[in-house]
């Protein structure tokens, strides 16, 4: 059943129980009209036609550059994200139905930032790192995050912000290909608080940053999970140690995590994340499959246990779930 229509069929029955008029379902059904997968579609094409005329555009601009002087290689660098951005204001402010095109050229702007920045170390002959490019980057598209408020510039932001921690974290503090744990250590602990400050900072907002901590949360709990299951494969991956002990920790850790977020975000109705939760126990079970079991025994034994356990797990979750539901201190949802 599509969104649209598991919608229909709630409104259906809240106008049967009278909770909401026939003439209110009508409105909402409008409203959902209006937000029509097309728009999604041509969106995602606008993108792309945008970043291949700004790549076309850097390759043009490259194949002679040495033929301009550097007073009009100094203006060329500046038009690079200024162009796109005036075409933003054109078409939001002055094209108005053509605001799904501005938005692209909104985030063709924030992307052209980078060339600019490398242009001009060029220019001025600069040294300069991949580190301080990335840092330069995301300083320079902050303010365009505030101003625009688009989540594809959110999700650049947040990719150079942890790509200027994978960058000084590899090239300053941890340059032994030994570190790797210490790195994965790291993301574990940063992706971590800032899915809880994210979480935190949105509730006490009441969501008024809606469109930026939900981005930045929903990446930064990927990353976690990522981490902590990467933890899992190899002995040169665990932050807790190598031995057989650390073996059955890590394992653990990531169980929990897993069943933890599985938990939460049933209870609060955060469906893509309980998704996801889903997918990351799915993928432990394949790896682990093929990395403990062999032949038909270990193979059965091993689809017991995780039976019975999993199996305990919805038993745990529907007597505590009962339990608060009684006691009136929280809603129960459905598995």
């Amino acid at each position: 059943m599509s969104f649209t229509k598991n919608i229909q069929a709630y409104l259906d029955r809240w106008e049967e129980k009278d909770l909401i008029s026939h003439e209110q379902k009508i409105g909402i059904l409008k409203d959902l009209a209006q937000e029509s997968s097309s728009k999604s579609f041509f969106k995602i094409l606008g993108t792309i036609g945008a970043i291949c005329i700004g790549m076309g555009v850097l390759l043009v601009i490259s194949s002679n550059w040495g033929f301009f002087p550097k007073t009009i290689q100094l203006i060329l660098t500046l038009l690079l994200p200024t162009v796109p951005l005036l075409c933003w204001y054109y078409f939001c402010y002055i094209q108005k139905e053509l605001q799904t095109l501005g938005n692209v050229f909104a985030y063709l702007g924030s992307i052209l930032i980078w060339a600019s920045i490398a242009l001009i170390g060029q220019i001025y002959n600069t040294d300069g790192t991949i580190g301080s490019l990335l840092l330069l980057w995301l300083v320079l598209a902050l303010p365009l995050l505030y101003i625009f408020r688009f989540k594809t510039i959110v999700v650049t932001c947040i990719a150079l912000f942890y790509g200027v921690i994978f960058y000084y974290s590899t090239e300053v503090f941890f340059t032994s290909w030994r570190d790797e744990r210490y790195i994965l250590a790291l993301f574990s602990v940063v992706s971590g608080v800032i899915w809880i400050i994210s979480y935190l900072v949105n509730k006490m907002t009441k969501k008024v940053y809606d469109y930026l901590l939900m981005p930045v949360a929903g990446i930064s709990v990927k990353i976690f999970f990522l981490c902590l299951f990467v933890a899992t494969l190899d002995s040169d991956y665990m932050f807790l140690g190598e031995t057989l002990l650390a073996v059955i920790l890590h394992n653990i850790l990531f169980l929990w995590t897993i069943f933890f977020f599985m938990w939460w975000s049933n209870k609060n109705h955060e469906i893509l994340l309980r998704h996801a939760t889903f997918v990351w126990l799915g993928l432990w079970m394949i790896v682990k499959y093929f990395d403990w079991a062999w032949g038909y025994m270990h193979a059965g034994v091993f689809f017991i246990i995780t039976g019975f356990f999993l199996i305990w797990l919805v038993y745990g979750y529907i007597k505590i779930n009962t339990y608060l539901w009684k006691n009136d201190t929280t809603p129960s949802s459905e598995l």
